[in-house]
């Protein structure tokens, strides 16, 4: 098949033409030194008497046979397209041959010339052969021991009706593929066993992932509750605190009420630290008061904190007394 740019600069095939006219068309097909097949050219199909006779003359004496079919034993179809088809003509010939010719063409083979420019229009000569005519010659050929290298069309150096070598290069290119595609296979497989691995690896990782997922979630709800525990056990170290600091105020008040004279009444204390402050009344000597304090075993130092004065409505002494306690009562 010729290429778009071929068939946009050259529509009408002339470089193609002179092309084929110094290169014949097997001069690239596969092999050296090829046996160069005699020329048998076939007046008309099937093959008449006369035929046969000189074909059977030419099997005995050559190794290799080319067939040349006669332009006029071959079906002539003309098939017009126009210029801007060009780029797709022979597939577009192809098509119409097939929609034209009885069983959509099954069991018909052709060649196509190179196209003519007429006015806007590419005009292309089809020859057509039945199949069934070519496998025919071969046959014929080969019961005598020699083999047919192509069916052409006689004067014509394109694509033939049939060739050897189409079919070898068919048969190679089939060998070809297949190489590849087990080339593929064998690289392949050690890609696949590697993407197995990786995979089972990927799930075995995640497997950790989510076990060192919970983990850490264990370790938070630990941490959580250690948390808990150490505030709960700071509430009770402020509760054991203030109650100590409670009872020590209350053993204060008790040796207090059991030391202080009869006629001495306290009416505010408050401590903090080792700060012990007193308010209070005396109906007799204050100052005997500051002595009894002064006395007790938990006190450090005990002074009046201010003047005594004499309240206006009891008429007793009202006194205010500082204290220090002993370091082991703090």
């Amino acid at each position: 098949m010729r290429s778009a740019f071929l068939n946009r600069i050259d529509p009408a095939g002339r470089f193609a033409q002179f092309f084929e006219r110094l290169f014949p068309h097997d001069l690239f097909l596969p092999g050296f030194f090829r046996i160069k097949a005699s020329p048998f050219r076939v007046e008309a199909l099937p093959l008449n008497e006369a035929g046969r006779i000189a074909l059977g003359d030419l099997v005995r004496k050559a190794d290799e046979i080319e067939l040349e079919i006669d332009a006029s034993a071959a079906l002539l179809r003309t098939i017009r397209l126009p210029k801007a088809a060009a780029a797709a003509a022979e597939e577009a010939v192809r098509m119409q041959l097939r929609q034209t010719l009885p069983g959509q063409a099954q069991g018909l083979v052709w060649q196509i010339s190179t196209g003519r420019v007429e006015g806007d229009f590419l005009t292309y000569q089809v020859r057509i052969l039945r199949q069934e005519d070519i496998d025919a010659l071969r046959r014929f050929v080969a019961e005598g021991g020699t083999k047919v290298t192509a069916v052409r069309l006689a004067g014509q150096q394109g694509r033939p009706f049939w060739s050897e070598d189409e079919k070898q290069s068919k048969r190679a290119r089939t060998a070809a593929m297949g190489a590849v595609l087990a080339v593929l296979v064998i690289a392949l497989v050690p890609i696949w066993q590697l993407s197995v691995e990786s995979r089972a690896l990927a799930d075995a990782n995640a497997a950790k992932v989510t076990s060192i997922e919970a983990l850490e979630a264990k370790l938070r709800e630990l941490s959580t509750l250690a948390d808990g525990a150490d505030t709960r056990e700071a509430d009770l170290a402020n509760d054991v605190e203030r109650f100590i600091r409670d009872s020590r105020k209350l053993s204060l008040l008790t040796d207090l009420a059991q030391r202080l004279p009869p006629n001495v009444w306290l009416s505010e204390m408050s401590v903090s630290g080792r700060e012990m402050r007193l308010s209070g009344f005396s109906s007799g000597d204050a100052p005997e008061a500051l002595r009894v304090l002064q006395a007790s075993p938990w006190v450090e130092v005990a002074r009046m904190d201010g003047p005594i004065q004499i309240d206006s409505l009891s008429r007793q002494n009202r006194f205010n007394i500082s204290i220090q306690l002993k370091d082991s009562l703090e």
